[in-house]
């Protein structure tokens, strides 16, 4: 066979396999939805769902879009994917309360903050902590279903709640937590006990937002002075995802053996002055292998 012909057959097998296993993965991707589709279905026809809502007024199903409540529907994975919402060009109205209908808010727990959203020693702190004690009650804040309730290395005790109005709340450092996933829940039930579980150093809950997988500021939403919203609907727009922007812009290094503030300063074209500043330590502090130091 000659070398043409040869090259010609092989190019021809390349593209048929490779259209082979596009239309496998979008046959997957298909029976995916499927199945968030057929569980999420599942529970609006569950009659414990019903009874739980008072689903004779039907209207509480609609105030979300189903392809929002529907999207990345998994129990096991706390944050599911990742969008770059600050080129968003809509306005998105996200209904907060509407007692009229009953829905409500209730505030999770009603202690003083203690860290907020922002950057914080180096690293971005995607939700706001306040004080509690180790058993104290923990409450749903808006009415849902529960889509994760598990123990995570970094966050403890768990729980992520999917709402009606498009948002997921997340209660992270749990003591102990009192929810089952795929379970409907109202605003105000119990989800858990206070707790110091996870990466945390001392008990507090720390409460998360999120639209979509990405993190909205609670402060946003809550007015934590007086413990109610600030407005009975969200217009979320771009505005609410400019801290994206920042957070691109912060980049880590991991610290090899032998590394020195010097050698990573040079190795990341910056100063020893800077790197500390970023970290918020001293040139003296103890480099171990294998930790990250923010270089940006």
């Amino acid at each position: 066979m000659s070398k043409p012909a040869f090259f010609i057959i092989l190019t021809v097998l390349f593209f048929s396999l490779s259209s082979l296993f596009a239309q496998v993965e979008t046959e997957n991707d298909t029976l995916d939805e499927e199945l968030i589709s057929f569980e999420v279905d599942n529970l609006y026809d569950n009659a414990s769902f019903k009874s739980k809502f008072h689903l004779e007024d039907t209207s509480l199903l609609f105030m979300h879009s189903d392809t929002l409540f529907r999207f990345g529907w998994c129990n096991d994975i706390i944050h599911v994917r990742r969008y770059d919402f600050t080129k968003k060009k809509d306005v998105t109205p996200i209904v907060l309360e509407d007692c009229s209908k009953s829905f409500c808010f209730t505030q999770p727990n009603y202690g003083s903050v203690t860290s907020n959203f922002g950057m914080r020693k180096g690293r971005y702190h995607y939700g706001v902590d306040t004080k509690l004690y180790t058993g104290d009650t923990v409450y749903n804040a808006f009415d849902g279903i529960v889509r994760v309730s598990k123990f995570s290395k970094s966050y403890g005790n768990v729980v992520v709640i999917r709402h009606f109005n498009g948002l997921e709340t997340l209660y992270a450092h749990l003591s102990k937590r009192l929810v089952e996933p795929n379970t409907p829940i109202r605003s105000g039930d119990v989800i858990g006990l206070g707790g110091n579980t996870g990466r945390s150093h001392g008990a507090h809950l720390h409460f998360e937002v999120r639209y979509f997988g990405e993190p909205i500021n609670p402060n946003d939403i809550i007015d934590y002075g007086n413990f109610c919203l600030k407005k009975d609907t969200l217009y979320l727009s771009e505005k609410n995802f400019d801290y994206q922007s920042e957070a691109k812009k912060v980049h880590y290094y991991t610290i090899k053996k032998g590394d020195t503030f010097g050698k990573i300063a040079r190795k990341n074209g910056t100063s020893v002055k800077a790197l500390c500043r970023l970290n918020n330590c001293k040139s003296n502090k103890v480099l171990r292998a294998g930790k990250r130091i923010r270089v940006s």
